[in-house]
Formats: structure tokens, sequence, C-alpha cells
């Protein structure tokens, strides 16, 4: 486990803040629950900033700091400043909703957040409450994992996933409230015409879903997440769609996948590729790369098994960039450039592009 601040090569144009908000979320006929969530922002200058820790002091009041990787975390420092003042000067940002991968934590992609806050976007990530790690909720107390939920068969993935699309839907309608709230540090502070989602793994295909039923979500991008198997639809309505991924072919080639497996993936890509003809999609491999490599878990943990061989922070870095430079041109309504561009990526490599006619 390193301590050196892992964040600093990620910083952009503009300070980073961090704060703490609360949205709520019901399961089936109970009553609803305040969790929760984190916010990213372009932060105003601070003579004495307060950089966050990795993970909040009100995780190490209860008997999670007795995991040891918990435990190992709370001697990170983040470059996000708690509570800064918001860079009022340059908005409405961009406001961007991430969903983490399948038992993970909202603060999975930090060195992701703080680069793109820092370059003038609002990151919003929730943790989805019995599927991640744990959820912290309002009244301190925690909804950890819950492993007897089905997340493998396909009827299981598919409840789970629009239960986690409908919470990061409700994640929006909060932070839609506080840009219309006088009182709110965040009003007027979200351009409500340039809202995306993203996600890593059981994440990513959160952010497909969730951005395929509700167009508020103007486009979305999954990391290494796939698609499903079939039993996750989507509908996507000119919501141009980035797919990161770990190379399948590669890993077809090593024996790590049968060709079952891989005729199956090859056949649902095309699938998802060509269909909902009125948005553009694009599908990048990134070479030498493993699951985690699109998380900051390579940069903690170094000498763990969380990476491919390539260079973790390189990677991390060229995902980055190009997640930045893929929701910027759809906002501002340029094409994504990707064939001319490609090699500027470190790692990147160009698999299929769908363009409707």
């Amino acid at each position: 486990m390193t301590e050196a601040n892992l964040f600093s090569s990620a910083k952009g144009e503009y300070n980073i803040g961090t704060t703490y908000f609360t949205w709520s979320w019901s399961f089936e006929d109970s009553q609803p629950e305040q969790y929760v969530g984190q916010i990213w922002y372009p932060a105003d200058h601070e003579e004495r900033p307060n950089y966050a820790k990795y993970l909040p002091e009100t995780v190490y009041q209860t008997d999670l700091k007795y995991n040891t990787q918990i435990a190992e975390l709370s001697s990170v420092i983040t470059d996000a400043s708690l509570d800064a003042p918001l860079l009022q000067s340059h908005a409405p940002y961009p406001a961007l909703f991430f969903s983490p991968g399948l038992g993970l934590l909202r603060q999975q992609d930090t060195f992701m957040f703080e680069y793109l806050a820092s370059r003038g976007f609002i990151i919003v990530s929730i943790d989805h409450p019995k599927t991640s790690m744990f959820t912290e909720k309002a009244d301190g107390t925690f909804v950890l994992y819950d492993d007897t939920l089905d997340c493998d068969s396909q009827n299981g993935r598919k409840e789970q996933i629009e239960k986690r699309a409908e919470q990061l839907r409700a994640a929006l309608d909060t932070i839609l409230k506080l840009n219309n709230d006088s009182c709110s540090q965040f009003y007027k502070s979200i351009d409500s015409n340039a809202i995306g989602a993203f996600g890593h793994s059981f994440g990513g295909v959160t952010a497909l879903r969730a951005s395929s039923i509700d167009k508020r979500f103007r486009t979305a991008i999954n990391m290494d997440g796939g698609i499903g198997e079939g039993e996750i639809e989507y509908e996507f309505h000119k919501q141009d769609i980035l797919l990161l991924m770990s190379p399948m072919d590669d890993l077809y080639k090593q024996g790590k996948v049968s060709d079952k497996e891989y005729q199956t993936y090859i056949t649902l890509m095309k699938k998802f590729m060509t269909d909902n003809e009125t948005s553009e999609k694009y599908m990048i491999y990134f070479n030498e790369v493993a699951h985690m490599n699109f998380t900051d878990w390579p940069l903690l943990w170094p000498d763990g098994d969380y990476a491919g061989t390539a260079d973790a922070k390189k990677v991390l870095t060229s995902v980055s960039t190009m997640v930045n430079n893929f929701f910027k041109s759809v906002f501002s309504n340029q094409d994504f450039d990707i064939q001319n561009t490609i090699g500027r990526y470190d790692y990147a490599r160009l698999i299929d592009i769908y363009s409707p006619e």
C-alpha cells in the first residue's frame, strides 16, 4: 500500500472540491431511505485547502475500519478540498453521474473524477445499497454488500441493473433540485442539457441502462462492463455511446475465454453496435490491461494482482483523457474524431464505430 499522493498528476486547469449530498431511494414497498453520495467539482482558490481523505471519516467510526483494505485507505489523501467553494466564474458545468462496479465503492475512480473536475466537469458518484461494498445512510449507519443477491443469472443481473439504473436516476433528480435551489452552492451550476452517465463493470451496464430509460442522460460510457447476455434492453435516441474494454480477443487467444463465450460476445456486441440507428457508438480496447485497470486499485495497491502488464498510471491517464474528450465532444455537438486521434491515447486500439446514416 502506497501513501504518496497518487492523484496530483490528474490535476488540470482548475482546483478541485468535493462534498457530500443525500439522495432518497426505497426498496419495493418500504419507506424511502436517505443515502450519502459524493460530488467532485471545479473549486475556487483557497488559502488553506482541507484535502479530503479517500474515504470519509465516518467509515472509520464503524467496524468497517477492521476491513484490511479499508484500513489501508485511511492514510490516502486526495487532491480535492473538502467543502471548497464552487468556482462560479465558469458555471454552468456539464454533469457526469458515475456507477461503481459490483461490490466496489463510489470513490473507486477518484483519479478520473479529479481529472475531469479539474477540467470543467461536475462528477456525481453514488454507492448502490446492497450491491456496493457498503453504502452510507444519512443517519450514519451503513448498508453492506448483500452476497445473498443473485447477480450471476440473467434474471438476477437484470433485476439488479434495473434497480441500480433507477438509483442513478434518483441521484440525478436530487442534483437537479440542488441546481434549482437558491440556497445550494450548486444553484445554477449545472448545464441540464449536458448530463452524462458512466460506470465501471456492473456500473458500466448500469450507466447504459439508465441512459436508455432516461433521456436526460445525453450520452454514456461503459468501462469494461460488457452489455449483458441479451437480458438487458437498450433503446437509445441520439445518445452517443462509448465502450472502453479490456481486450477480449487477447483473452481468447490466451485461452482465458472459451470458444462459446467468445462467439457469444462477438454476436452480442455486433448486435449492440448496430441497434438503435440514431446513436453513434464507439468500441475501444485497451491493450495489456486487466479489468481493474479502469479503477484506482492498481495505483493504491501496486503490488496487488489488479493490473495487466501496462503502466497503470499511463492507462488511467489515457482512459481519463478519452472520457474527458468524448463527453466534451458530445456536449459541444462535435464529432468524436477517434479515428484520427487514436494514436494519442496510450494502449488504446479502435475496434468498431457505428455511425447512423
